[in-house]
Parts: C-alpha cells; structure tokens; sequence
C-alpha cells in the first residue's frame, strides 16, 4: 500500500470516528482542538482502520493522557466503551495489513451508515 493510499485511508477513518463518536473529547467534553487517537498503534494493521479502535480527545487529553499515563486512559476507555475495549483487545493479536480497497470500502460504508442514522 502507498503512502498516499494509506494517507486516504487515515483521513476516511478519522471522518468515519467523528461521526460515530462525534467532534468532541470523549473525556471532557471540549469541542476544540479535537483530534482522533488510536487505542492500539497506528502500526497494527489489523486495527488502524477499524473505527472501534478511535477515540476524539481534546489535544490536552491527546498528548496528556492518552499518550503519558496509558494505563489510566486504557482502564477509562474499558469502562467507557466495554465492547469496543474487549473487540480490539482481541483483535490487537492480528497483524493482517489488509486490502486498500476492502479498507476504503469499509470505511466509505461506516460513513454512509453514521449519515443515515443522523438523518
């Protein structure tokens, strides 16, 4: 897969988190500066396209939490979401990369569901 496939592809799921989790921190509340953090790195292919494993946070949240203290942000987020944790939590073992298409597939599919149910 190219960079720039992969570059789509990140951008398509961070759309697809925002709308499934909406545009505000999952632990404050903030709706500025929010970004999209990956439970389990960006480097498991298994998982990095897979919309259960994203999670807006307010910068602050981001760098301070998610990324300092894990433990912390992982024990929050099992309570917070206890499917998703347990879903990716087992398919963290799966190191497949995956197809681009399938990926673009899934993810432009996620969305269209997300914008019915807003709808």
């Amino acid at each position: 897969m190219t960079r720039e496939q992969k570059k789509n592809l990140d951008n398509l799921w961070k759309q697809a988190v925002f709308k499934k989790y909406g545009k505000v921190c999952s632990w404050c509340g903030k709706d500025k500066y929010v970004q999209v953090h990956h439970m389990i790195t960006r480097s498991n292919y298994a998982l990095r396209w897979d919309v259960r494993n994203g999670v807006p946070l307010c910068r602050g949240h981001h760098f301070y939490t998610a990324h300092v203290d894990y433990q912390e942000f992982t024990d929050w987020f099992a309570r917070k979401r206890p499917r998703d944790f347990a879903y990716i939590m087992i398919k963290r073992h799966s190191q497949t990369k995956g197809d681009y298409l399938a990926i673009k597939l899934y993810l432009e599919q996620q969305i269209e569901e997300l914008d019915r149910e807003v709808k």
